[in-house]
């Protein structure tokens, strides 16, 4: 089945400075492709989608079972020789996701970093459903590599204030500092309420589905319904459909995974251009009129 949608998050790429974090040295860069490890693939534009989301999972750390609280940054870079995504036969994309984990105290205890490279090949479909669904040009994704590192423990009580996620094998990313501050809001919410994060979120999202389903449960059973309940209500019953069961009596916590993932920012997408400098090397630069641009969902396309 061809996918139409993501929704699955700022790395400075670019950057080959270096920092010193509890009396160590470490590179301010990864390898992201081609054959010097701090250079991006040659290719003339790039484009940048990334948010923030947090989910709870349990996870073993020193031995101890916890069900932790995790706060992620998901980015994903894609390189194309042509603006317009379709008018390319492969395009290079590129998704890092940097987590740390809260304990019920909302402490730091542990982190990582995935690095997933992608080749997305554009493919040609055919038949009545793709020509509905305009999905007869759409891109097949091949994964080149997929690796984790995860953080050294003497550097957790420091992520927030260095913007810093130190790992093994001297990878380090910066996670900036509109990541950290929701960090800093989402553990401060941990340590004041008992609750999780996700938990709260959704929560609200089922008191809303439940408040509507009871509307439209009423209202038909006593006035002439509207196109815009019965488009509503077929909604509601089709979602019911895929999992089974019927949307009047089906528990709302089952159409909700309350572990999340819930997102907490909006999707950023920024669009960059390049130019060869003289040293023969390709700098990206910001479109500006194409940049910025915020969203629901992350693109993807196909």
């Amino acid at each position: 089945m061809k996918k139409k949608l993501v929704d699955i998050f700022l790395k400075k790429s670019e950057m080959t400075a270096t920092a010193s974090v509890n009396g160590e040295t470490h590179d301010l860069s990864m390898s992201i492709g081609g054959d010097n490890s701090h250079e991006e693939p040659m290719k003339p534009f790039k484009e940048q989608q990334y948010y923030y989301f947090c989910h709870v999972i349990d996870k073993v750390v020193n031995g101890e079972k916890y069900a932790l609280t995790v706060v992620s940054k998901f980015d994903m870079k894609r390189y194309f020789e042509f603006l317009n995504p379709r008018d390319n036969d492969t395009m290079y994309r590129l998704v890092d996701i940097s987590s740390v984990g809260l304990d019920g105290n909302g402490t730091i205890i542990c982190g990582w970093h995935n690095r997933l490279t992608i080749d997305e090949v554009k493919m040609i479909g055919g038949g009545i459903i793709d020509d509905a669904l305009n999905t007869r040009i759409y891109f097949e994704h091949k994964t080149k590599s997929d690796e984790t590192y995860n953080a050294k423990p003497q550097n957790l009580d420091n992520i927030i204030c260095d913007n810093l996620l130190v790992c093994e094998k001297n990878v380090t990313i910066d996670l900036g500092s509109d990541f950290s501050e929701h960090i800093n809001e989402i553990a401060k919410f941990t340590r004041e309420k008992d609750t999780t994060y996700p938990f709260a979120r959704i929560n609200e999202k089922i008191a809303k589905f439940d408040n509507s389903r009871t509307a439209i449960g009423i209202l038909s059973n006593f006035i002439p319904v509207s196109k815009t309940y019965k488009l509503a209500t077929t909604t509601i019953n089709f979602i019911a459909e895929v999992i089974g069961g019927s949307s009047l009596v089906l528990p709302a916590t089952d159409l909700y995974d309350l572990r999340g993932p819930v997102k907490i920012s909006a999707v950023t997408t920024d669009i960059y251009e390049s130019d060869i400098g003289q040293n023969s090397k390709r700098y990206y630069y910001k479109k500006e009129k194409q940049s910025n641009k915020k969203s629901d969902n992350v693109k993807i396309y196909y």
